[in-house]
């Protein structure tokens, strides 16, 4: 009989125990005065008003931002955000934070950047004659044009970017930037305009430094045409390509340039202490204080400046440097120039 009395006694206990434990699954529980219903808040880069929280409270509802370019305002059931415009190329968030009876309740908010988008950095014009060029354009704020040259209009509508070069009588090329600004964000297209025969092609005297003291310089007569620049000094034909976009004569390690008795000479573009060279070697075509042209040829790659030219001599036509046979000449910080008469 006792043994069965210490039985219901358990059962008892274990329903209370039950008992009180349904009645407290979770001591924590708290229904929130703030509910929101509703939001609103992705933004394009340009500056608007237009973001929205919709929202039901118990109470009087405070709200803030996370951060000094987006503000919030309070009116009836709702929170009308703005933003300013994004000035950068990289999308940013903040949050919008309500609070009423020590309840709160965050809300994300994202806003793009600026996208601008074009095939090219820069337009060119390749005659001398009143011509227009232009290239997609996609943007999602509204550039103006704040700086051009005199003699090119630039026109930003239906997609396309467009310049309107006037005739070039200046008897040479001419290169310039165009500067575009919405708002704070700044961005830049170049322009220009050449004829290849009259303006690049002809003759210039090539300048170098006879070595790494830079105290010693030898000038030559220095022909370009099509496709090389003929070094009338050494009998050598320097292979060139031109970029066209950045008006640039451009080099290449390993191009024939002639013989020299049994010898064959290539280049190979350096450093100056002749510890590294590079596949490629730029001189861009530009003016003086005086309005002459200038080439100076310059290329960096990984933190080393590269701007000597090395004729070396091989002893085979193919580009071997193992057939090194010592080199020809060494061109340090070399540079064609042109006077331009006006």
């Amino acid at each position: 009989m006792k043994k069965i009395f210490n039985i219901m006694m358990c059962l008892v206990v274990a329903a209370f125990v039950a008992s009180c434990s349904d009645d407290n699954d979770n001591p924590y529980a708290h229904t929130s005065s703030i509910v929101v219903t509703n939001t609103n808040l992705f933004f394009e880069a340009t500056a608007s008003d237009a973001g929205r929280i919709v929202f039901t409270a118990n109470g009087n509802v405070t709200v803030s931002t996370s951060a000094a370019w987006a503000k919030a305002e309070i009116k009836n059931d709702s929170v009308f955000v703005s933003v300013e415009q994004n000035d950068t190329r990289y999308s940013r968030s903040a949050s919008v934070v309500l609070r009423a009876n020590g309840d709160s309740a965050v809300v994300a908010l994202v806003q793009k950047g600026v996208t601008l988008r074009m095939p090219t950095t820069s337009l060119v014009a390749k005659t001398n004659d009143a011509t227009s060029v232009s290239c997609d354009y996609e943007s999602n704020v509204d550039m103006q044009i704040v700086q051009q040259p005199e003699w090119a209009k630039v026109t930003i509508a239906d997609g396309k970017l467009k310049v309107d070069f006037k005739a070039n009588n200046t008897g040479t090329f001419r290169r310039d930037v165009v500067i575009m600004r919405s708002e704070n964000f700044v961005d830049s297209i170049y322009v220009g305009q050449y004829d290849f025969e009259t303006d690049i092609k002809g003759k210039y005297k090539l300048t170098y430094y006879r070595d790494t003291t830079y105290t010693t310089t030898r000038t030559l007569t220095a022909t370009v045409k099509d496709s090389t620049i003929t070094l009338s000094g050494m009998n050598l034909n320097l292979p060139y390509t031109f970029d066209e976009q950045t008006m640039s004569f451009v080099l290449e390690t390993g191009s024939y340039a002639g013989k020299s008795g049994s010898d064959y000479i290539f280049t190979l573009l350096l450093d100056e202490k002749k510890e590294y060279n590079c596949n490629s070697m730029s001189g861009q075509l530009s003016h003086d204080a005086d309005g002459n042209v200038v080439v100076p040829f310059r290329s960096v790659y990984g933190g080393i400046e590269f701007s000597t030219i090395g004729l070396v001599k091989l002893t085979d036509n193919t580009f071997d440097i193992t057939k090194l046979n010592g080199y020809y000449q060494t061109l340090y910080r070399p540079i064609l120039t042109r006077v331009v008469t006006k």
